[in-house]
């Protein structure tokens, strides 16, 4: 079994949303988690085993650069009793040998376990490392999270969520 570890310096998870009268923008670094893997000869996925991996996004460090913003989100989202965002990879399948994945897993925020699929991109960094995205549309109505009306202003509850990791080898086989 290989064992890779996300490099947080590197990596970036961001949320795109929607007002009636601008865009939402909030990103953060403060990533954890591990993707543990069989390998072939070749160094591809052998996907014929079982793939684990998870992924903790700390968002009590997303920041969309408007202070009273930040404070409303994690007001609304209460990020005292839910401070993270996990996701559980579990299974995946080649779409295009070493460079995209469509992956299956579970998304947890707020209480509420979701299953999730989508595609990841990925590339094999020169220092050995390598390099994972992806982007999801999700809805926040889904996690019990009614997006807020005040004044005129209206924020839309679906949203792209945009994945960046960057992650090296641990151990190896």
């Amino acid at each position: 079994m290989t064992k890779f570890r996300i490099l947080a310096e590197q990596s970036e998870f961001s949320i795109h949303g929607r007002s009636s009268l601008h865009p939402l923008h909030a990103k953060t670094n403060a990533l954890d988690g591990f993707l543990n893997i069989e390998l072939l000869p070749d160094n591809r996925p052998d996907l014929s085993k079982p793939i684990r991996g998870r992924l903790e996004v700390d968002i009590t460090n997303l920041k969309s650069g408007n202070p009273l913003y930040d404070l409303e989100a994690h007001r609304r989202v209460n990020t005292q009793r839910y401070p993270k965002i996990t996701i559980d990879l579990l299974d995946a399948r080649e779409v295009e040998p070493l460079r995209r994945y469509h992956v299956t897993g579970n998304i947890n925020f707020r209480g509420l376990s979701r299953p999730i699929e989508g595609e990841l991109k990925v590339i094999a960094r020169a220092d050995g490392t390598f390099e994972v995205s992806g982007t999801q549309k999700l809805d926040s109505r889904d996690f019990g999270l009614d997006p807020p009306k005040l004044l005129g202003l209206k924020v839309y509850s679906d949203f792209v969520a945009e994945l960046k990791l960057v992650a090296e080898l641990v151990y190896g086989q």
